[in-house]
């Protein structure tokens, strides 16, 4: 359930895993995660929906809670409307729900039906209606701050390095670590 959402939605955030059990029986351990952010938001899993970036809280055994934001378009266009169309999905309440996107590492049968992922990699976020984790939904939709313009501004620069490097090491970026480069001035 969204606690609130503002009039032009571009951060949101909740709870993205746990290890309850999905509507496939299977669960995916929260500890067991591999990841680098920031990751793609998307829609309904389409690689070809890209929306905005994510930042993962840290992994405990209870679950994985992320912050994500949907990208500003200034200059019209499909990718402006996507964006901005997601934006107002968000907000209205259409889509209210996020699913992963992960390549298993590691699994073990459970009894009764279903895999347990001890070691996965997480690739992408994706807004969804339904998601297979019942558990995993937007608890907060709202405008970015200057601050957290600034932050996304950060990320998709790490995007674009990624690229450059082209599979280089992985580098986990928190959140607060981009908030204390951003307040230094970048130094």
């Amino acid at each position: 359930m969204i606690r609130s959402a503002q009039e032009d939605v571009r951060e949101i955030s909740g709870i993205a895993s746990t290890p309850t059990p999905d509507r496939y029986a299977d669960v995916v351990d929260p500890l067991g995660v591999k990841f680098a952010t920031p990751l793609p938001l998307l829609v309904a899993h389409d690689h070809t929906k890209g929306v905005g970036s994510v930042v993962l809280g840290a992994a405990s055994k209870t679950g994985i809670a992320f912050k994500a934001v949907i990208a500003r378009i200034e200059q019209p266009g499909p990718l402006n409307t996507l964006c901005d169309d997601a934006g107002a999905a968000v907000k209205l309440g259409l889509l209210r729900t996020v699913s992963i996107g992960f390549r298993p590492l590691e699994s073990t049968p459970i009894q009764g039906g279903g895999l347990r992922f001890t070691r996965w990699e997480w690739l992408e976020l994706s807004l969804v209606s339904i998601p297979a984790y019942p558990d995993a939904v937007i608890t907060d939709a709202r405008a970015m701050t200057p601050a957290e313009a600034e932050v996304e501004r950060i990320l998709a620069g790490e995007r674009v390095l990624r690229l450059v490097v082209k599979r280089g090491p992985a580098i986990v970026v928190r959140l607060a670590d981009l908030y204390s480069v951003s307040a230094r001035g970048h130094e």
